[in-house]
């Protein structure tokens, strides 16, 4: 990190600019890494019980890797109504 400023200038722009965090809510200064996001979304699926042995099933795994996000998000907005 201490030397990323001259051998990757792009992200080192990007890192300086914010460009690492994701914004779940409205509220000012509750950003969160997005690393951190994705664990997020993967607890509020498998806490539903429906990412159970996505490891042992490659199609099972695409299909998490691309609708899981949105279903993370259902499910949240879903908890919030109720």
């Amino acid at each position: 990190m201490v030397t990323l400023s001259t051998t990757h200038p792009e992200i080192a722009r990007e890192f300086e600019a914010g460009n690492f965090t994701i914004q779940k809510t409205s509220r000012q200064f509750s950003a969160i890494p997005i690393d951190k996001a994705y664990e997020q979304n993967n607890a509020a699926i498998k806490g539903d019980g429906k990412a159970v042995g996505l490891t042992d099933n490659p199609t099972a795994l695409r299909r998490w890797m691309t609708a899981g996000p949105e279903i993370a998000r259902l499910i949240g907005e879903f908890e919030v109504e109720t």
